[in-house]
């Protein structure tokens, strides 16, 4: 995932991540980095089925542009060998939603 023209800023926390299901809508999850002060603090990816988070090894590669956060497919747990029906991707600075793309954050069929 890469988020372009949002840099990780220097103090509070920022929140980088992608969401995806597969085209039913049944298995999906979030990929994820987290910046704290300017830090990584987590790179995880989120099961939304067993509401459980995996912290893995790495980190995003970052520039005064933004962030590119890479994983193996093998890695990436409830989204692993996905086919990807409908996403969204969503920049969180201070616990504040302040972007999301595309169709916002409601555009996936969360479970219920």
């Amino acid at each position: 995932m890469t988020f372009a023209g949002l840099p990780v800023p220097d103090t509070g926390t920022a929140l980088y991540s992608v969401s995806a299901y597969d085209a039913a809508g049944e298995q999906g999850g979030q990929f994820g980095v987290k910046y704290q002060d300017g830090e990584q603090i987590a790179f995880f990816v989120f099961d939304f089925g067993t509401v459980e988070q995996t912290n893995l090894d790495g980190e995003a590669e970052t520039s005064t542009d933004g962030i590119t956060a890479t994983a193996a497919d093998a890695d990436l747990g409830p989204l692993s060998g996905v086919e990807v029906g409908s996403w969204s991707a969503t920049y969180n600075v201070n616990g504040n939603d302040v972007g999301t793309c595309p169709g916002g954050i409601d555009s996936l069929p969360f479970p219920g």
